[in-house]
């Protein structure tokens, strides 16, 4: 039995398993007899509810251009959590996270002008509050 796991943004995992008679059934090029998928394909895409991760989405406004925003997204580990962000202004912008509850900042990420990337930070706390503010990193 073969197994190829993939992993998906924000940690979610699909896994496809592919039970194969012989070596030869699955080498070979497509479309030859030998790259044809054997009868028993077992494929297990869906992950139980319990298993999914929530994935959460901010998004604010830019002063210039108009009509563009600053987009970000995170979905929270047991261990960390990585920020997807999208900066569309002209100018740099900042995610400024705090421990649920408190004003205290626990990290702050400068997002430049025009750029698109992601940036992972280890938990400290089991619950985040993330705010996107214009003010300059502590």
């Amino acid at each position: 039995m073969r197994s190829i796991i993939t992993t998906l943004a924000l940690g979610a995992i699909a896994s496809t398993s592919v039970l194969t008679g012989s070596a030869t059934a699955a080498a070979g090029p497509a479309g030859s007899a030998g790259g044809q998928i054997p009868d028993s394909v077992s494929m297990q895409t869906a992950l139980p509810a319990s298993q999914t991760l929530a994935v959460t989405r901010r998004s604010s406004k830019c002063n210039s251009p108009k009509g563009k925003r600053f987009n970000v997204s995170w979905g929270e580990g047991g261990q960390s959590t990585t920020f997807y962000f999208n900066n569309h202004c002209d100018k740099k912008r900042r995610i400024f996270v705090y421990p649920e509850g408190t004003d205290q900042v626990v990290d702050c990420i400068e997002v430049n002008p025009h750029t698109k990337g992601r940036k992972k930070i280890g938990r400290t706390t089991d619950d985040i509050d993330v705010r996107l503010l214009k003010k300059k990193c502590p």
